[in-house]
This record gives C-alpha cells, structure tokens and sequence, in this order.
C-alpha cells in the first residue's frame, strides 16, 4: 500500500513513498559519505557496566555504540575504554541488524547523518558518546551521557513524526 505525499527537493509532486519506509528515510535527507555512497546509521544504547563508574548511569543507557549500512555491508563503530573496535559485520545485505539488537533487548534510534557542518567540533572528553556524536556530524555540548544522546534523538525522530502527521514544512 501506498502514499502520496508532498512534493520534495529532487522529486516531482504526487510522487509515491511506500508505507513501510521508514520516517527517517522519507524525512531526513540521504546520507551519503565523502565517497559518494548513501549511508545510514543508528545508535545502540546497552546497560554495559563492566566498568564500575558506568554503574551511576541511567540502566538501559550505560554504554552506546554505532551501526551502519550502505546497503551492502554492516559496520559496527563500538568505543570501548580501552580501544576503538570498527567492524565489518559478515551477514547478508538484507539483514536487518537493528531489528536483531532489539530482539536482544537494546535500544535502537536511527540517526541522521550532517555531513554538511563546517564548523570543526568542540574538545571534549572520548567516551562512547562522544565517538557517537563524531560520527554523527552532531554538535551538541550539553549531551554528555548515552541517555542524553538518546533523549537527543528521539526528540528528532518525534519532530519527524509530527512533521509527517501535521503536514508542516519547515524548511
């Protein structure tokens, strides 16, 4: 079942958007690398607390990782205490990864990619994050914890939400 929805830059009005897309794809811009190809990305936020000062964090949100596609591959982004672990993920294109971290019981929150800022980001201290809001083009100084982060984005993801359901377009 289909859609129609208003006219957006690039395509012609009337245009039809499937359903089952999701809010993020059809309302925040395609994500595309340096390299031309399109991306996206999400958050995982875990209850990791191996490390005794995490445990004053909110439960659910200790620890926070990224995943990403580009329609061929998954790569895992996991900053730890000690290193920085990047991963590409062997499985099939098709699998739905952030779907699976749900099934394990982890938050997931796709995010958009700015890929357009300018400006070089502020000095902050590495923890998981950070490296987050590295990848994610996010300038924000006031999100210094996993459940900030996720406050932060699910904000977003509500905006575009209201956004699709009352029709406004601010932009």
């Amino acid at each position: 079942m289909t859609e129609r929805v208003k006219a957006k830059p690039g395509k012609r009005a009337g245009e039809k958007i499937s359903k089952q897309k999701s809010i993020i794809e059809a309302y925040l811009p395609a994500n595309k690398n340096s390299f031309g190809q399109k991306q996206r990305a999400w958050v995982v936020f875990t209850d990791e607390d191996r490390i005794f000062w995490l445990r004053w964090l909110r439960p659910g949100y200790r620890h926070c990782f990224m995943i990403m596609n580009d329609d061929e591959h998954w790569l895992a982004v996991e900053p730890l205490a000690s290193c920085m672990e990047v991963t590409v993920l062997p499985s099939p294109p098709d699998f739905n990864l952030p779907e699976w971290l749900r099934g394990q019981g982890h938050q997931v929150v796709e995010a958009s990619l700015q890929r357009n800022v300018q400006k070089t980001a502020p000095i902050a201290p590495l923890n998981c994050v950070e490296v987050c809001k590295r990848v994610l083009g996010l300038r924000a100084l006031y999100i210094l914890t996993p459940y900030q982060l996720y406050r932060h984005l699910s904000g977003i993801l509500a905006q575009a939400k209201t956004t699709k359901t009352t029709g406004e377009n601010h932009g």
